[in-house]
């Protein structure tokens, strides 16, 4: 199938404007009986009857996008029909020039957007609404495209950038290259002064400090002799102690987003180096985090870090948030300290605030929204679904963490008594073996079928959960495609909750509760509570969930609020 000609988005993309007003008052002049020739004198244009009839055939496919028939066909009737069918028309001209004010949505059909010839062949490859497309693009990739017969390279790279100009728009996560498509990397590995007022802040791989500000002379070093790190200022130190953490995980990327904040804020606002703060600056710094001020330098939509709208924060900080800052600094100078790289820790100082372990059990489902939800998931014929539901029921059956999932390859299932297990090294280090239940390996299995793999056979080394193809950039150019290259976390993240979208807008709300709000650990949690309501033990639960405290594990068994009620009305009822 041959592709339009297209390069840019006016090509593909109904106009959003609609038409002018000009047009939608000649149009009601035109189906209220008025002649042409009045129109033209009375309202300053010049319409032929031709011409006006050709208005009207535009606003009628509109109509006929958005599946309004009767209205397309009583506008293109125009004058010559009965006074309500005039109404009709008159009355679906207002709503066409309402809805074109309106922004799109995800859950909009993709016909009402584009232009007919490129909506038919989305809807050829089952793309039909909008999030349709963003899924799509999320699992496949830049290319995409590439498994869409019929839509070509410019129609591809069209859409991307129509979405991309409008991402502020929906509710949804984009990956990378939606967010910034045409971006090149904005620095390279460029350094970027900053000083203090700097009108822009740049990522902490980027930041580049004059040496009056970089540490080298701060009042708070330590003796150089004493000093276990060859480290001569404030961020080669910080660099030594994120190494400590792999680069892939989340610890490291919650590490080096305080000590980035915080370096920046110490040089741009208060123009000191680290090794010169005070414990005023570090109590200061609290305030700020609350208010990241002022906003223009400091806050923005969250975006890749080699955009230049990248902002170190998305809106100031909840007071827990807070606290898991201060908390993370203080074993950052802690740790900076016992190497004799400073000589004391300022954070020091301030009131013991430790974390207390926080497992929100009122997010988890209910089992029998539980089972409610995962019953629809698994009647879900699309490719996407049944990743999800295998993803979904590894978490909210075993327990496993987003991180987790995705890291696991075939060689880390073992098949021991009738039982499938999987076998792995989970967070903190911790070696963790944790059985899955059959209706979990059914789901893993239809999400291999989709890649034309089966679990018996399966190559060690290939990851459980993959999408079909992965489109990726490569130095070699030979290399389009990438096979069975793993999900990220913020794929799978993606993913769950297009799965809990879905659920939401084909079901509505599940006992009050609006699912499409729901986060992917709270799946975890939902495991812990259904493993609690089963009376399993807590040593296992602890083993499956791999926690490092036991009292972690047994704010599980405090039940959730509904089972709490229900319990406590067994003592209430004895005093009614």
């Amino acid at each position: 199938m041959s592709n339009p000609v297209i390069g840019s988005t006016d090509t593909i993309v109904n106009n959003d404007a609609g038409f002018s007003r000009g047009e939608y008052t000649a149009l009601r002049a035109w189906i209220q009986g008025l002649q042409v020739s009045v129109i033209n004198s009375h309202y300053s244009v010049s319409y032929t009857n031709s011409s006006i009839k050709k208005l009207a055939t535009r606003a009628a496919d509109r109509l006929d996008l958005a599946k309004k028939w009767r209205a397309a066909q009583a506008v293109v009737l125009g004058p010559n029909q009965s006074d309500e069918g005039q109404k009709l028309a008159l009355n679906a001209l207002t709503d066409l020039q309402l809805e074109a004010k309106k922004p799109p949505s995800p859950t909009d059909q993709c016909s009402e957007w584009f232009m007919k010839v490129l909506s038919k062949r989305l809807e050829s490859n089952n793309i039909q609404l909008l999030s349709d497309l963003f899924e799509l693009m999320n699992d496949r990739g830049a290319g995409w495209w590439r498994s869409c017969p019929g839509i070509g390279k410019k129609a591809g790279d069209t859409l991307t950038r129509w979405v991309s100009e409008h991402q502020n728009q929906f509710n949804f996560e984009f990956k990378e290259f939606i967010s910034a498509p045409a971006l090149p990397a904005l620095y390279g590995d460029a350094k970027i002064l900053v000083f203090p007022g700097t009108p822009r802040l740049v990522p902490f791989e980027h930041i580049k400090i004059k040496s009056e500000l970089d540490g080298s002379k701060g009042r708070n070093r330590g003796q150089l002799a004493r000093c276990r790190m060859s480290a001569n200022n404030d961020y080669e130190a910080l660099h030594t102690w994120l190494s400590l953490y792999p680069s892939d995980t989340h610890t490291y990327v919650a590490y080096r987003k305080e000590a980035e904040r915080f370096l920046l804020w110490a040089i741009v606002e208060k123009g000191k180096a680290l090794s010169d703060l005070y414990i005023e600056d570090c109590i200061e710094y609290l305030g700020f985090l609350k208010d990241p001020s002022p906003k223009i330098r400091w806050v923005g939509p969250a975006t890749a870090r080699k955009n230049p709208a990248w902002r170190p924060f998305a809106r100031g900080l909840a007071p827990s948030s807070c606290k898991l800052s201060v908390t993370i600094l203080k074993a950052l100078f802690t740790w900076l300290t016992r190497q004799h790289y400073l000589d004391y820790n300022p954070f020091d100082a301030m009131p013991r605030g430790k974390l207390k372990p926080k497992i929100m059990v009122e997010k988890a489902l209910n089992a029998d929204a539980w089972l409610t939800f995962v019953t629809w998931l698994s009647d879900q014929p699309s490719d996407t679904m049944k990743t999800a539901l295998g993803v979904i029921l590894f978490m909210g059956d075993s327990g496993l963490r987003r991180t987790e999932v995705i890291n696991l390859k075939r060689e880390n299932l073992l098949h021991q008594k009738g039982t499938w297990h999987a076998v792995f090294t989970g967070k903190g280090d911790k070696e963790r073996e944790v059985p899955l239940s059959q209706r979990t390996i059914t789901a893993l299995s239809g999400h291999l079928a989709t890649r034309g793999l089966a679990l018996e056979g399966m190559s060690g080394e290939l990851p459980l959960f993959a999408p079909r193809t992965y489109a990726i950039k490569s130095e070699n150019e030979d290399d389009h495609n990438k096979k069975d290259a793993g999900y990220s976390t913020y794929g799978i993240y993606r993913l769950i909750k297009s799965a809990f979208s879905q659920f939401h807008q084909a079901n509505g709300e599940f006992d009050g509760r609006d699912l499409s709000k729901m986060f992917p650990h709270a799946l975890r949690h939902t495991c812990g509570v259904q493993m609690a309501a089963a009376n399993v033990s807590v040593d296992v639960m602890q083993q499956v969930l791999g926690h490092a405290s036991l009292a972690t594990t047994t704010i599980y068994t405090q039940g959730d609020l509904e089972r709490r009620k229900l319990e406590m009305e067994k003592l209430h009822g004895k005093y009614a």
